[in-house]
């Protein structure tokens, strides 16, 4: 993650701290430890939002307990094939790329830590496929840069091939790792939010990145009104 105004050390015992926090549950403590002009001024970039976003409100103390964390790891070779804008330009066309563009990429589900830099998206072993659209926030020369502002908004849908799914929210960016906010599934992820934390380990042949993805999750109980 890259971020602005906090030196790396505070970084990581502020966020392992929130982390902390939001699998116990207590939100009151998460919100005091990031602070009002962190959230403001971006210093945490998707890290504030994120960690809110997934953090569940619970009636009772009693639910906050029984919350858990159940983290999910999965790899995916993305297919540069499958990229295009609502313009019609693929992936080797990215420095033409409009900032308001619409645009869609697929790929493939592997296993977690199983698939290399260089795997491509018709290897064996697969169990679902990823689906990723949204919108180009920066275009042309900006969107290739490395920095805090990401250049493309999304919407990820994780379609495992026994039906169910787990679909994310958030912004990414052109630097390695990043977060992102589960914001619910299907199946055996029905009720799910959390964050999903994504590594880009290399590039494929097809010219998009291959991604190591974790997901942690906190499954909240669905009431019948």
């Amino acid at each position: 993650m890259l971020y602005k105004y906090m030196k790396i050390k505070e970084l990581i015992e502020r966020l392992s701290n929130s982390i902390s926090y939001l699998k116990s549950g207590d939100r009151d403590k998460l919100l005091k430890a990031m602070s009002r002009r962190e959230m403001i001024t971006g210093g945490s970039i998707l890290g504030a939002s994120a960690l809110l976003a997934a953090a569940p409100s619970y009636s009772s103390n009693a639910e906050a307990q029984a919350a858990t964390v159940a983290t999910t790891i999965m790899d995916c070779a993305t297919s540069g094939n499958s990229f295009r804008t609502s313009a019609g330009l693929g992936i080797e066309q990215n420095a033409q790329f409009l900032s308001g563009e619409g645009f869609i990429v697929k790929g493939i589900l592997y296993k977690g830590n199983t698939i290399s830099a260089t795997t491509t998206p018709d290897s064996p072993g697969r169990i679902g496929t990823w689906n990723c659209f949204g919108i180009i926030n920066l275009g042309g020369e900006e969107g290739l840069k490395p920095g805090p502002v990401p250049p493309l908004f999304s919407t990820q849908v994780f379609l495992l091939d026994t039906g169910d799914q787990i679909t994310t929210i958030g912004g990414e960016y052109n630097i390695p790792t990043f977060q992102r906010s589960i914001v619910g599934g299907t199946g055996d992820f029905l009720g799910i939010t959390g964050i999903q934390e994504g590594i880009a380990i290399g590039v494929n042949p097809t010219s998009t990145p291959n991604y190591r993805f974790t997901l942690r999750m906190i499954k909240q109980k669905i009431k019948n009104k």
